[in-house]
């Protein structure tokens, strides 16, 4: 019977650690990145979402969700609830989140810095970028895309690389990089051979790296001070400044697409989309005939009239008419019998002959 006992015991004990070392694991595996820190400009766009909208202390975001930082900005995020496996988007940098296996961000541009140091066993921590996967299982490096490629500089242990075939399938060939060294991974390249990381550029992300960590620290002390990130209240917030019809996104084709301003023209009125005032047709060829006339000046006045270089009227263009006007026909000359017109001539005094 104590031999049972003692059996039972010792099986609760090992399920214990096993239960244990499960929730450990588990927790390890993040399935969300909370945002930290950031500086100047960063912005999300959550997954179902058409917007990029200001990113929060404390958002979490999940796979699916994108997030950008723009110039002179930073965004820095954690992938435990520890904040020991941390990553620092630099500016102009444009990632979407994956945490798919050991990827857990996809990068299109820009720079990441990458500080990993509590990894369960046999897993990574990678970044993909268009020509090549950094990774690592617990160090610190660097991630950049650039024109040529990707640079990948290892700060700390020994980072690796995976390049893309020819085919775009990417390769099972792991390239550690040495500690001080740094590689570019061209599309569908092997790595390059390494160079030397220089010492002012290492001091440097030294410096980050300290930084990173102190204000990781700093945040996981305010995050026990404040409720936890509320997806959903989020969303509906964000819906509710929207407007059910303030939508700018547009899913029709270019060529269907509505003019953002068009006037419309009814039996008596010019309308405009855009909340313009209703002007009458009649005000506004009123309007524009007045804009037309030119005021006579003053030599004009002062100036004898002279019979002879009047020139005669010209009949109002077609556009200019009113609906309904007639053409006018100009007055034609009076001619006498010698050819000569009757119109009286101005006195040699300048007034005009009585």
């Amino acid at each position: 019977m104590k031999k049972y006992l003692l059996n039972i015991r010792m099986m609760r004990f090992f399920f214990c650690i096993i239960l244990f070392n499960s929730v450990l694991f588990f927790r390890a595996q993040a399935k969300q990145a909370e945002v930290l820190n950031f500086s100047g400009t960063a912005e999300v766009l959550l997954k179902d979402t058409e917007e990029y909208t200001q990113a929060q202390e404390g958002m979490v975001l999940e796979a699916g969700d994108k997030i950008r930082t723009e110039s002179a900005s930073s965004a820095e995020l954690s992938f435990n609830d520890e904040n020991t496996n941390l990553v620092r988007l630099n500016d102009d940098t444009s990632v979407e989140i994956t945490l798919s296996g050991d990827e857990k961000l996809q990068m299109s541009e820009g720079e990441i810095f990458s500080s990993i140091s509590a990894l369960p066993s046999g897993s990574s921590f990678e970044i993909r970028t268009p020509t090549a996967v950094s990774g690592a299982r617990g160090t610190d490096w660097v991630t950049k895309v650039t024109e040529e490629g990707t640079d990948v500089e290892a700060l700390d242990s020994t980072p690796y690389v995976r390049h893309f075939e020819s085919d775009g399938k990417l390769s099972q060939q792991i390239t550690p990089i040495n500690t001080g060294q740094m590689t570019t991974v061209r599309k569908f390249q092997k790595p390059m051979s390494f160079r030397p990381i220089p010492a002012e550029r290492r001091q440097q992300w030294q410096q980050v790296k300290q930084g990173v960590r102190q204000r990781a620290g700093e945040a996981a002390f305010r995050r026990q001070q404040r409720p936890p990130f509320n997806r959903n209240e989020f969303l509906k917030r964000l819906k509710e400044q929207k407007g059910p019809n303030k939508s700018t996104f547009d899913s029709s084709p270019p060529g269907q697409r509505q003019q953002d301003k068009k006037e419309v023209e009814g039996p008596k009125t010019l309308i405009s989309r855009e909340g313009e005032r209703q002007v009458p047709k009649e005000e506004a060829y009123r309007k524009k005939e007045n804009d037309q006339r030119q005021p006579r000046g003053e030599s004009d006045r002062e100036r004898p009239e002279n019979f002879s270089d009047r020139k005669p009227l010209s009949p109002r263009p077609a556009e200019d008419r009113r609906p309904g006007e007639q053409k006018v026909k100009p007055p034609e000359p009076k001619k006498s019998v010698g050819g000569q017109s009757s119109v009286p001539k101005a006195s040699k005094g300048g007034g005009r002959r009585r």
